[in-house]
């Protein structure tokens, strides 16, 4: 699965021939992820919502709204669901693609300094945001455990649940 700059994710069977092509919002800026059951999702970057655009890709409103989507696609490339993470007026969007724990949770965070835990349908199951932060957080890490790490300017680790287990403060990366 490969995303490209013309809003396209591709799938390639193994002899390397197209298998499908599904079209999003945006540019496709992180790696897709795969779960278990060949569901593939992706994010878009961030940028004006598509239905604020007109037909000739300009901004139709003076309130202008930024955000990024996350896509669930099936094994065809048909979205299945689409969650938007958007802010009026500042930082917002994606910034980091799924990790998908073994159970079907995904975790991803956002420029506003949040850790989504999200079920297969795009629901959230729970967040983790103890401030905003100034700069992209890590992309989470899974351990063998259950635990989730991950940086939002301090370092946490949280259970499964959204607990938190500890924090580091003044880790740089």
């Amino acid at each position: 699965y490969l995303g490209f700059t013309d809003n396209m994710l591709r799938a390639f069977n193994s002899d390397g021939q197209l298998a499908w092509e599904s079209a999003v919002a945006s540019t496709i800026v992180d790696e897709p992820s795969i779960s278990a059951d060949g569901t593939v999702y992706v994010i878009d970057q961030e940028g004006p919502l598509p239905e604020q655009l007109d037909s000739n890709g300009a901004s139709n409103i003076s309130t202008r709204h930024f955000g990024s989507h996350l896509y669930a696609l099936d094994h065809r490339g048909i979205i299945q669901w689409q969650r938007t993470e958007s802010r009026s007026n500042g930082r917002s969007g994606y910034s980091s693609s799924a990790v998908i724990h073994a159970y079907g949770t995904l975790y991803l965070t956002t420029k506003r300094g949040t850790l989504l835990a999200l079920d297969a349908e795009g629901a959230i199951r729970w967040e983790f945001a103890p401030y905003e932060v100034d700069g992209d957080p890590t992309k989470p890490l899974i351990s063998g455990d259950g635990q989730i790490y991950v940086g939002l300017n301090d370092f946490y680790a949280l259970d499964p649940e959204g607990n938190l287990s500890w924090s580091q403060n003044d880790v740089y990366w």
